[in-house]
């Protein structure tokens, strides 16, 4: 009995089920370089919702709504479950002339994580950014 109670108890303990009704969103702002990089601010929520401002050299300027495609969103998630957010510095590298500043900023139920960075991240993050440039560089946008 002792024996099958503790087996239950690390085969409870060692799964982690995904509460798929807890809301989440990302930001991403990503401000400009001497007038050099692309700047533009994107939030996307659970729903594939999106809120987006281009402010310069991106290929579209000022804002805009809509929601993004099942594929782009589900890759979204994927990305962002397999983000070990709780081991992530708040900053990564550090300002300075012509460099860019990066806010990352993503909600989950009561929990908000912020990450700052320029030169430096984690490839996870990088990841995530790339994701976000390609979906902003879509024509559908």
């Amino acid at each position: 009995m002792v024996l099958t109670s503790l087996m239950l108890l690390n085969s409870c303990g060692n799964t982690k089920e995904i509460d798929q009704s807890i809301n989440w969103s990302i930001s991403l702002n990503k401000g400009g370089c001497m007038d050099v990089c692309d700047a533009y601010q994107i939030s996307i929520n659970k729903q594939g919702s999106y809120n987006y401002n281009g402010v310069q050299n991106v290929k579209h300027l000022g804002q805009r709504a809509g929601e993004l495609q099942v594929d782009d969103l589900q890759y979204v998630e994927e990305l962002l479950e397999s983000i070990d957010w709780s081991n992530l510095e708040k900053e990564y590298g550090s300002p300075g002339p012509g460099v860019q500043r990066k806010e990352l900023i993503y909600t989950v139920g009561m929990e908000r994580v912020t990450i700052v960075y320029y030169r430096i991240e984690p490839q996870e993050i990088r990841n995530l950014e790339q994701l976000i440039d390609q979906i902003i560089d879509n024509d559908e946008l």
